[in-house]
């Protein structure tokens, strides 16, 4: 088939097939935290070492990313859950031309809300920003999230929210409607035809209304009924 033979609405109709389809695929993928990002960090004091503490100018875990998943808690109870993903020091060197270099490996980790520091809080609180603790515990059911933006305004830690691992399936459905439905489309009509809009094509005509039709004339002076 070829590309000109396509309509918009085939697009359409194939922007709602595959919609769905990537998002499902993508859910049930990112359910696989181990496959995706690397080792989980086990226990929030643990978690909490790694991000304040560092190795020369770097930070022990770094390159942070977090989004929220439905999916089991330790117990077994289906609920939003935080991860925080990024590149975590776990005491590993490798020598390089005989010299050890620390290596940062992909790493996760994983709580449900509310979260609940293990540390002092208390100690993050600073000359500039002096309440950081007593803001973060009027949080009616603060998140890892909460934790580290506090984090962040003590000591300079950074995150990004991944939004886009948070959306679902119709998300996805629209987010191929439009690209694929849509703009693709438009776009395919410009580089074909040099035009946003597909052209009209011709008419077609029905043989049976067809006012004349062609016909064999005998040559005018023969006669095709004599034998000589």
């Amino acid at each position: 088939m070829k590309l000109t033979s396509l309509r918009r609405w085939h697009w359409i109709v194939f922007s709602l097939i595959v919609g769905p389809l990537f998002g499902y695929s993508r859910q049930q993928g990112l359910k696989d935290l181990l496959h995706n990002f690397g080792n989980s960090i086990t226990g929030t004091r643990n978690f909490e070492n790694l991000i304040m503490g560092k190795v020369g100018d770097r930070h022990m875990f770094e390159d942070l990313r977090v989004f929220k998943q439905i999916m089991p808690d330790d117990q077994g109870i289906v609920r939003p859950v935080y991860v925080v993903v990024g590149q975590a020091f776990m005491g590993d060197y490798e020598q390089e031309d005989g010299k050890p270099v620390a290596h940062w490996h992909p790493m996760f980790f994983a709580t449900a809300p509310p979260y609940r520091p293990r540390m002092n809080i208390d100690q993050l609180n600073t000359r500039d920003a002096p309440k950081l603790a007593e803001q973060f515990r009027e949080i009616p059911e603060p998140t890892v999230m909460d934790f580290l933006s506090m984090a962040g305004a003590a000591r300079g830690i950074k995150y990004r929210h991944a939004w886009w691992y948070e959306l679902g399936i119709g998300s996805w459905t629209l987010v191929s409607f439009v690209v694929l439905g849509l703009v693709w489309p438009t776009l395919l009509n410009f580089m074909l035809f040099r035009s946003w809009r597909r052209p009209r094509g011709e008419k077609r005509t029905n043989p049976a209304d067809r006012s004349t039709v062609e016909t064999a004339q005998a040559p005018e002076g023969a006669d095709s009924g004599s034998i000589k």
